[in-house]
């Protein structure tokens, strides 16, 4: 929309990078559930740990009600995002079956 360039540019230079850093995550984590089937549990473990305190994270700290929309997305279309993505990391790591 032509609408400040430079913060558009600087964003998708930072969602790029982001980007390949998860990339390099859900690789490394492949490789080491295919290195050795121990390393399932560890992960599945850990996610359990992190999933709950990962899921406030999204949550912007000033928000006090439960639904609210935040750049014209929901709550809960904006955890569901999250959740898809988690998923389909998880599928490709071999933590999920593919069908789920």
């Amino acid at each position: 929309m032509g609408t400040l360039p430079g913060f558009v540019e600087g964003f998708s230079n930072v969602a790029r990078d982001e980007h390949r850093h998860i990339a390099f995550g859900v690789r490394f984590l492949t490789d080491c559930v295919e290195e050795d089937e121990r390393y399932r549990g560890v992960i599945q473990g850990m996610l359990e740990q992190s999933a709950p305190v990962a899921d406030k994270v999204i949550d912007p700290p000033w928000a006090e009600e439960e639904d609210y929309e935040l750049f014209g997305v929901s709550r809960e279309e904006t955890h569901a995002f999250a959740a898809q993505s988690l998923t389909r990391r998880l599928k490709v790591i071999g933590l999920l079956p593919a069908s789920a």
